[in-house]
């Protein structure tokens, strides 16, 4: 299945019978079959582009076929965007933010200092072509999950930090 909308606001965590934290995606109301030669009862048309912009592939963004590699591109802003707390790919207008996801590379260094490992796994996320990302997302998750577990945001750039700081209004 290709979600093809994957967003913060589609991801929910829960506890599970074994009191472990889980995740849960919703809305699927633009998601896909990925199985070959599967119908799918899409409400979308080759060419048209449907989703949250803000997290979608270059290749979502086109209009172009999309597969799991899409969504992998989804999670790699999501994850960029809970450590640093802002999105990988800037811009003032729509039209701004678009060239940057199509043409820049996000600031590894700068938005997660000392985190190398974790840079090359983001930026394998969000490679522009989806052949270089990673082809499913049991493989990311074996990679991403335990360089997440183990990176402390230093309090400098931890936005959690920077509000806790500033004055009560």
């Amino acid at each position: 299945m290709v979600h093809r909308d994957l967003k913060p606001e589609n991801v929910l965590t829960s506890l599970a019978a074994d009191g472990k934290r889980q995740v849960k995606i919703a809305d699927f109301g633009i998601a896909k079959s990925s199985l070959p030669g599967s119908e799918s009862t899409s409400l979308t048309e080759p060419g048209i582009v449907v989703g949250s912009f803000h997290y979608m592939s270059p290749e979502q963004l086109c209009g172009q076929t999309v597969d799991e590699r899409s969504d992998i591109f989804s999670v790699g802003v999501m994850v960029f965007e809970v450590l640093t707390g802002q999105i990988p790919f800037k811009g003032k207008t729509y039209t701004e933010r678009i060239i940057s996801i199509l043409h820049e590379s996000p600031q590894f260094e700068l938005a997660l200092p000392g985190a190398g490992a974790l840079h090359a796994v983001l930026k394998k996320c969000l490679a522009k072509a989806a052949a270089e990302r990673y082809a499913s997302a049991a493989q990311l998750q074996t990679e991403i999950v335990p360089l997440i577990a183990s990176y402390r945001v230093p309090d400098a750039q931890n936005p959690r930090h920077r509000a806790s700081s500033s004055p009560q209004q």
